[in-house]
């Protein structure tokens, strides 16, 4: 998404709005910023002072993060019909691109990949064209794709699935599922920060999957790019699932350190599974991953956004701040925003040292400070972070350290149940009964 949005603060125009220019620019730093919540705030309050181009595109990328495809797909549609002149050719191939995302989290692959053949043919004359090799890579692997119909279920209405906490190194423990991949026995991790479904590339050697495409780009502590394959079959509880696409990865990344890590993740379930349910809960007394397909509308402020991963709308002080929710990160961390922000404060209460942590592409080694507690909210929900760590900087700049931070695994076993609500894009927490 960060390579997608060419958002320039030069699009921001004059309107003949008195007080426009103002709200044009925090519509602006909110764009350029991806700060998806801000947008969305200011947005609801102020729509109609923001001048039309900059509000078709606020609301187009507002369906978009707010995981809402069918929308978005009618929004990016009525920015380029009425601004495609003023966006450029860069902010056009973005929005294609991400039209094409959203055709596919329909389900409808054969749909990006007409769009995306479409749009390589209308632009084939004009040299040079941004996106072109990335549309190129996706519309071979929505071609591959559509040859299946993928993420074929029974139809339940809801189902229960094992839910293990696996130690995975000093740090903690990870959500597993025990699951039948493919016929053959093997756990899944259920990670909400993976934005793809990944099958380590030792398993699937070790298995025979064979590629249907290549060059899915993928960024951990540093990017790269895997092979597509699709599981004939995964079974979980009472789950069954058919024609499931997973890129494959090689999670240890030939690091020693790496290995020990991630050993053991070999199957990730990510977003792309994830989403095709309206709504799911970790319910840690019971120790089940609950899945559901279908939800009730609710006129709920919406803590959570989509880009990719899964992000939660969090606040300290009042001041809003995107953090990744990630149950495939044993710990939470606060990112190198966090620390530019509240820079004062953590020198003041935090202690350094040096962390590594461990993602796809191998180690990043970051400088760190220690902070005793932190106290945040998520909506009306607060809570503390403690003994947590700030990243100051990091050997590389990826996605693992950048940002306000993650809530890991940790945060998430805190409650008695976590309940992600897919359509209204709310997080539900539900406290652990204390003993009186």
């Amino acid at each position: 998404m960060r390579q997608l949005l060419i958002f320039l603060t030069a699009l921001i125009l004059q309107t003949g709005h008195a007080n426009a220019g103002n709200t044009d620019s925090l519509a602006g730093a909110c764009l350029n910023g991806s700060r998806w919540f801000e947008l969305a705030d200011l947005y609801a309050a102020d729509s109609q002072r923001i001048s039309p181009m900059l509000r078709d595109f606020s609301k187009a990328m507002l369906d978009q993060m707010m995981n809402r495809p069918r929308q978005a797909i009618g929004s990016i549609r009525t920015l380029l019909r009425r601004h495609q002149a003023q966006l450029g050719g860069g902010n056009v191939a973005s929005m294609i691109f991400l039209m094409a995302s959203d055709y596919s989290k329909l389900n409808r692959p054969d749909s990006a990949a007409f769009l995306l053949e479409s749009f390589l043919d209308q632009t084939k004359d004009i040299p040079a064209f941004p996106l072109r090799d990335q549309t190129r890579r996706s519309l071979n692997i929505y071609r591959a794709l559509s040859g299946y119909r993928l993420f074929e279920t029974d139809g339940q209405r809801s189902y229960n699935l094992p839910l293990t906490l696996e130690r995975i190194d000093s740090t903690g423990t990870l959500f597993m599922v025990p699951c039948s991949f493919n016929g053959k026995a093997s756990k899944a991790c259920f990670d909400t920060g993976a934005s793809y479904n990944v099958v380590s590339a030792s398993l699937a050697r070790k298995w025979g999957l064979r590629a249907v495409a290549h060059g899915v780009q993928v960024e951990g502590t540093s990017r790269g790019e895997g092979d597509v394959v699709v599981a004939d079959s995964i079974s979980m509880g009472s789950l069954t699932m058919r024609n499931v696409p997973f890129v494959v990865l090689d999670l240890e990344a030939n690091n020693a350190h790496a290995q020990s890590l991630m050993g053991s993740l070999e199957l990730i379930i990510g977003q792309p599974f994830l989403t095709r349910f309206a709504r799911y809960a970790f319910d840690l007394e019971q120790r089940a991953v609950c899945l559901y397909t279908d939800t009730v509308e609710a006129n709920e402020k919406p803590t959570l956004s989509l880009p990719n991963s899964l992000h939660a709308r969090v606040s300290k002080n009042g001041r809003v701040m995107d953090f990744v929710l990630d149950s495939g990160s044993t710990t939470s961390s606060l990112g190198t925003d966090y620390y530019r922000d509240y820079q004062r404060e953590v020198l003041a209460r935090g202690k350094w040292d040096i962390h590594g942590s461990a993602g796809y592409g191998g180690v990043s080694y970051n400088s760190v400070f220690i902070m005793p507690e932190v106290s945040l909210s998520i909506g009306s929900t607060p809570f503390l972070l403690k003994q947590v760590e700030v990243v100051a900087m990091g050997s590389h700049e990826g996605a693992l350290t950048r940002g306000y931070g993650r809530l890991g695994n940790d945060f998430l076993q805190r409650w008695a149940r976590v309940e992600i609500d897919n359509v209204n894009m709310v997080i539900r927490l539900t406290e652990k009964k204390t003993d009186k």
